[in-house]
């Protein structure tokens, strides 16, 4: 049956008055009326509904819906449904048309007015009701805005689903998410203009639907691992070409959960960016206009900005927050995405603050890509012990994802948590205990070693700090450094042979601040004091080598920065001996650490757009007789091609060569290694890129003892 308000323009205190006055004359006031039940509120589709019911002693209650848009799409329509968990009758309602159902309970839907004035973002539509019976157990749902379910999930932990991986049977004993880790870039899949290889997302989707477990289709536009194809084409071309990659996605992959539809818009701009809009009136012009077409390529799933290094710093959520309210405005976007990569040094007070500014949007917020890059066992379980919880408890954050967890199967080097044989680090034991509901989970007691090297050098990350004042650990260098601020490395074994101190670093401004080393103290005298000038922007990075006094035993190292705020970008310091050497069974060169090259692009610590005729030049390289294999650590997403080493010049002695093979994703890196023979004593060693495009992204090169 139908229950309608007899006057549409009552209010809902007018209408506990008529209720009041339609029931028996012993029904007691709001005044008598019995405390009220707590109001309850959950969120769907970017909207809260809240509930709220009061009861009296005979037997009466009355009660008050609010459906408020937080960042939804504009609502014509909804369907609620009102439950009672015993029998109860609604004798008046107001703001809505409340439909009986079979056990007992009610749909609601929108008022015809709402069609002409739709609920906009920020508002809210109430709706009232009173009856007789029990209140006990009373609850409304949400069911649907505009005819689009809103379905409610329970918080996830996930993970990536790698390529080339056939079968997981550890996945689901960990893990009820999946994300494919390369696999749903278009990158990966249309390589070649119109050659589809859609093996590794089929295997990952239907691993997802027969598992009953979310999928993310990670990502949709993005600056990186998009086809190189797309730089020959027009700007209309460019388009059609991505609502065609958009379309075959939807009609392939009818049931995705959520779609990373823009992926690092602060940090990897797409090269087709124009043909998207460019910046436009807004700034973000190309953003709006990807999420325009998901919406209407992917109707049913919930469409995520995603991008890393967010919630370290307040001014980094702000500037985030800019592009999400666009979207907002617009009711384009359902959740927010923070990746959850280089949070290993992150203040906790930072991160809980910076959530919260992100939950304030009202969307839910995923943790995407979260992994803690430590080699100590001890160092991993403290840290995810401390990091885990501050995601999971808030009350914004709905699901969280790691980005891998096999041992030799992960980006980051140290993040696995599943051993190669099987074993759980620490890391993983406490995440499963916590995750059981226990809040006392144990982590095995973490003890600083100490900084050794080797005869050659050591070599110490510059994120891989004790302590420090002013500095931010964001991803694999430190930033965000001004004046008088000042790090910290402890108990660095320094060698009296170490004859000279390299400094990695990148700065984009041009007025040059000093850079001090201090032994023991903030107050001790510089040991060196080094001027760092520009190297040309914030990406471009260069090593600086100083002459080091000799220096023999255990020190406190603390590196201070003066005189220039924008101080510069810190990647790593390096105290050795001069000249490229090694020790008897190695020697490691850094691919971005050449003498020379020809057609390459540094991007941060490795070397990448490697192509045919392209090369690299290392001058000086002390071989040594035992030198009999050459390593490569690389990423690449292709095959074919050859790369070769040569001495003294590029049609010189071939030392090494190997055929690339493709690792299964442009930022999925491992070692290959081949014979190599040279003579012994100082060389000028080229590698030679020959045979193909796009070789891969190479981070360092070894020569190795064969035994």
């Amino acid at each position: 049956m139908l229950v309608k308000l007899p006057n549409p323009r009552l209010g809902y205190l007018a209408l506990v008055m008529l209720v009041a006055a339609a029931c028996a004359t012993q029904s007691p006031s709001l005044e008598q009326a019995a405390a009220p039940t707590p109001p309850k509120t959950e969120e769907r589709c970017g909207y809260t509904l809240s509930l709220d019911v009061r009861a009296n002693p005979a037997g009466r209650f009355q009660g008050q819906l609010q459906l408020t848009n937080r960042s939804g799409e504009p609502a014509t329509a909804f369907v609620l449904r009102l439950s009672f968990a015993e029998e109860a009758d609604l004798i008046s309602t107001q703001g809505g048309v409340f439909q009986r159902e079979a056990d007992g309970g009610y749909l609601v839907s929108a008022p015809r007015q709402l069609s002409r004035a739709p609920l906009r973002q920020g508002r809210t539509h109430r709706l009232g009701f009173a009856g007789r019976g029990s209140a006990e157990g009373v609850r409304a749902e949400l069911l649907s805005i505009n005819g689009r379910t809103c379905t409610p999930r329970e918080r996830f932990v996930g993970n990536i689903w790698p390529n080339d991986t056939q079968d997981d049977p550890t996945f689901a004993t960990y893990w009820n998410q999946v994300t494919p880790e390369n696999a749903g870039k278009w990158g990966s899949v249309e390589a070649e203009r119109g050659v589809m290889k859609w093996t590794d997302l089929d295997r990952a989707y239907a691993y997802a639907k027969e598992q009953a477990f979310p999928f993310r289709l990670h990502t949709l536009v993005w600056g990186s691992q998009q086809p190189a194809w797309l730089a020959g084409l027009s700007q209309a071309e460019q388009l059609e070409a991505l609502e065609s990659w958009m379309r075959q996605l939807a009609e392939r992959y009818p049931d995705i959960d959520f779609i990373d539809v823009v992926n690092e818009p602060l940090h990897e701009t797409p090269s087709y960016k124009e043909a998207l809009g460019g910046d436009g009136a807004t700034g973000w012009d190309w953003v709006i206009r990807a999420f325009e077409l998901a919406r209407a390529y992917f109707p049913e799933a919930e469409l995520h900005l995603n991008d890393y290094n967010i919630l370290f710093r307040r001014e980094s959520t702000e500037q985030y927050l800019e592009i999400v309210a666009l979207l907002q405005e617009r009711g384009l976007i359902d959740g927010i995405g923070e990746q959850g990569h280089f949070l290993e040094r992150t203040d906790l007070q930072t991160l809980r603050e910076n959530l919260d500014l992100l939950a304030a949007t009202g969307l839910p917020i995923y943790i995407t890509e979260l992994d803690v890059n430590f080699a100590n066992d001890a160092q991993q379980a403290n840290r995810l012990a401390e990091l885990f919880p501050v995601f999971w408890e808030h009350e914004a954050v709905a699901g969280v994802t790691f980005w891998g967890y096999k041992e030799n199967q992960i980006w980051r080097t140290d993040a696995y948590l599943l051993r190669a044989d099987g074993s759980e680090r620490p890391a993983l034991v406490w995440l499963r205990c916590y995750l059981a509901g226990n809040r006392d989970c144990p982590v095995p007691e973490y003890v600083p070693q100490p900084r050794v090297g080797d005869e050659v050098r050591l070599r110490i990350e510059a994120e891989d700090y004790d302590d420090a004042q002013g500095i931010v650990s964001a991803g694999d260098i430190i930033a965000y450094i001004d004046a008088g601020d000042w790090v910290l490395y402890r108990n660095a074994q320094l060698r009296s042979d170490y004859n000279v101190l390299r400094i990695r670093y990148a700065k984009g401004s041009e007025a040059a601040g000093t850079l001090a080393l201090r032994l023991g103290s903030l107050e001790a005298a510089a040991t060196i004091s080094v001027e760092i000038p520009s190297t040309g922007s914030w990406g471009t990075f260069t090593t600086l080598e100083v002459p080091l006094p000799p220096l023999e035993g255990a020190y406190d190292l603390f590196f201070t920065f003066h005189d220039v705020d924008a101080f510069g970008n810190f990647d790593y310091f390096e105290f050795g001996r001069s000249g490229r050497v090694g020790t008897e069974a190695r020697l490691e060169l850094e691919a971005e650490s050449f003498d020379e090259q020809s057609g390459t692009e540094v991007y941060g610590s490795f070397v990448g757009n490697a192509d045919d005729g392209d090369w690299l030049l290392f001058r000086g390289v002390e071989v040594r007789s035992s030198y009999t294999r050459f390593e490569a650590t690389y990423a690449r997403d292709a095959v074919g091609g050859l790369v070769e080493v040569r001495v003294g010049a590029l049609d010189g002695p071939l030392a090494a060569s190997f055929e690339p093979e493709s690792t299964g994703g442009w930022n999925t890196f491992a070692t290959l290694s081949t014979e190599f023979s040279a003579e012994a004593g100082p060389q000028d060693l080229y590698v030679l890129f020959t045979g193909s495009e796009g070789l891969g992204n190479f981070d360092r090169f070894a020569l190795v003892s064969g035994e």
